[in-house]
C-alpha cells in the first residue's frame, strides 16, 4: 500500500455518513494484516482535530463522512470517495469540495479514486461530471455535450435512424477508449467467486381458526 511504502503518506476515505463506520469496522477486522495505521471515523472537526493532526502529520487512513467534507476539506495524497455517484451534479457543495482538494495542489501525483456500484450510463453529463473530478483536460464540457452526449442521446430514441444508431455506437465506443484508464468498469461477474450463492426462503404464516 501507498501508505507502507512512503512515509507519511495519508489517504482519506470519504463516504455517505452509513458506510463511514463500516469502512474503520472492516479495518479493525482485518487489522492483524494491515500494514498501514488507521483512525477512528472524524466526526466532529473541533473534538477530533487531535486525531486530525496525527493523521496529517505521521500518515495513514482516515475516515470523514462527505457531508463533514463537503464543509471542511482536507488535503491529502489519496482521496478515495466511496457511492460516488453521489457528486453527479456539479453545483453542490460535496462536488466542489472534492473538485477543490484534488486541484488545489500543484503535486501531480495526488491520487484520487471514486468508487461506484451505480454508473450513470442514463444521463451522460452527469457521467462526465465524475469523469471530469478525475481527469479534468480529458474532455472539454461544451464539446463533450455536443460531440457525445447530443450524439449518443440521439441513437438511443426510439425513433431513431440507422444513421443515428451507428454514430451513437462509434461514439461510445470512442468514449470507452478514451477513458479506459480513468474508468475501470466491472460486471457482477467479478463477485461470483468472492460471495456464496443467494438462496431465497418463503415464510408462510398459517392463521388460527377458531
Amino acid at each position: 500500500s501507498f501508505t507502507q511504502a512512503i512515509p507519511g503518506f495519508t489517504a482519506l476515505i470519504v463516504s455517505p455518513k452509513s458506510l463511514t463506520e463500516q469502512w474503520y469496522q472492516e479495518c479493525q477486522k482485518w487489522s492483524a494484516h494491515l500494514s498501514f495505521t488507521f483512525y477512528p471515523p472524524i466526526k466532529n472537526m473541533q473534538k477530533d482535530q487531535t486525531t486530525l493532526q496525527e493523521w496529517s502529520k505521521t500518515g495513514g487512513v482516515a475516515f470523514m463522512t462527505l457531508c463533514s467534507f463537503a464543509l471542511h476539506p482536507c488535503q491529502t495524497d489519496m482521496l478515495v470517495v466511496d457511492e460516488a455517484h453521489l457528486l453527479k451534479n456539479p453545483q453542490t457543495q460535496s462536488y466542489a469540495a472534492v473538485k477543490s482538494c484534488m486541484t488545489r495542489s500543484k503535486d501531480l501525483t495526488r491520487r484520487k479514486l471514486l468508487l461506484t456500484g451505480s454508473p450513470l450510463q442514463n444521463h451522460l453529463m452527469e457521467y462526465y461530471a465524475m469523469i471530469d473530478l478525475i481527469q479534468p483536460d480529458l474532455f472539454d464540457h461544451a464539446t463533450f455535450k455536443s460531440t457525445y452526449a447530443k450524439v449518443i442521446n440521439e441513437g438511443a430514441m426510439a425513433d431513431a435512424t440507422d444513421a443515428q444508431i451507428a454514430a451513437a455506437h462509434a461514439k461510445i465506443h470512442l468514449f470507452n477508449r478514451l477513458t479506459n484508464k480513468v474508468v475501470h468498469r466491472k460486471s457482477l461477474a467479478v463477485l461470483a467467486t468472492a460471495l456464496p450463492n443467494m438462496k431465497e426462503y418463503k415464510i408462510e404464516i398459517g392463521r388460527a381458526h377458531v
